[in-house]
């Protein structure tokens, strides 16, 4: 089965629940796969272009309507893994991790490998794949919860007509910048994606 190592990277983010700790993120090290690779067949993704950011800005300045963007927190994660059987090996975990099934992680209690390894579900940080799993599940939302439909010169712009309003967007990786013709659309659509997802601006 394909399986990789996983790395627990720290950060300078301090953690809010936890005064004087800092954050961590895991992430897979993909680029250091081990097995037949088959599952890396097709990685590429598509970001919206420099012609497509230039589209929504002048349609925005032609029409006299505003810019806006917004981020979505931990994108990748949101999407699921298109191999069902996607091992990573566990880093070794610090001490306020080392609990439930997981243990210590990558060693035991005498320092001996603990053999246990994770079975992915989500798009992890370092998969090579993440990018493009994450911009497919952007686009089903889009164009399935929310009604948009996406150019068909550019699968990373997309426009949404909805209640005598319309509203033009570019999305790049986990960032979208758009422009609302109207209030009452903009406000919709926030609240469409706050439904599923955390995102920060709008």
């Amino acid at each position: 089965e394909p399986w990789m190592k996983g790395k627990l990277i720290p950060t300078h983010r301090i953690d809010e629940r936890r005064p004087g700790k800092h954050k961590s993120r895991f992430v897979a090290d993909g680029s250091r796969t081990l097995g037949d690779g088959v599952h890396f067949d097709a990685v590429a993704t598509s970001m919206a272009s420099a012609t497509a950011v230039k589209l929504v800005v002048s349609f925005a300045a032609g029409c006299g309507q505003g810019l806006f963007s917004l981020d979505f927190s931990q994108a990748f994660l949101q999407a699921n893994v298109d191999h069902p059987n996607l091992l990573i090996e566990l880093p070794e975990l610090p001490e306020e991790m080392q609990t439930g099934e997981f243990g210590t992680g990558k060693y035991d209690a005498s320092g001996a490998h603990s053999g246990k390894v994770g079975r992915l579900k989500k798009a992890l940080y370092g998969l090579r794949q993440s990018p493009r799993l994450w911009s497919k599940h952007l686009q089903k939302f889009i164009t399935t919860e929310i009604g948009a439909r996406v150019l068909v010169s550019d699968r990373n712009v997309f426009k949404w007509a909805w209640g005598g309003q319309t509203l033009l967007a570019a999305c790049h990786v986990d960032d979208v910048l758009f422009s609302p013709s109207g209030r009452a659309i903009h406000v919709e659509l926030l609240s469409r994606i706050r439904l599923r997802y955390a995102i920060t601006g709008g």
